[in-house]
């Protein structure tokens, strides 16, 4: 059974020792999920929880995180469409167009409107 996790034993020594220049685990890019998909073509066979362990224990991880637990839905609209999405405009001030945006900032919410006289 040799390249299989079983025990944990071969997988948990090897993982230091594979890392060399070019590695994946080198690139900021590729995290534990990466590397865990790579695996079998080594052929060693180990789970993703094993695989993130190792990893945090010897300071590997992604730059790019999964987000967890947001709902990014649009809202309903605040108003009506009084333009019908129709956003030409024969001369100024006819038309202005605005969007308001809200950031989150260590001192609070910091909101942000831009308005374009269409």
């Amino acid at each position: 059974m040799e390249g299989q996790s079983g025990d944990g034993t071969r997988l948990d020594r090897c993982a230091p020792r594979q890392r060399r220049p070019g590695h994946p685990a080198d690139d900021p890019a590729f995290g534990y999920r990466f590397i865990a998909d790579e695996l079998p073509e080594k052929g060693i066979t180990a789970g993703e929880n094993r695989v993130q362990r190792l990893c945090r224990d010897h300071g590997i991880w992604s730059v790019f995180s999964k987000k967890r637990g947001l709902n990014r839905r649009p809202a309903p609209p605040v108003h009506d469409d009084l333009v019908e999405r129709d956003f030409t405009a024969a001369g100024p001030n006819e038309l202005w167009l605005t969007d308001i945006t809200e950031h989150p900032t260590a001192e609070g919410k910091l909101y942000r409107c831009a308005v374009k006289d269409g």
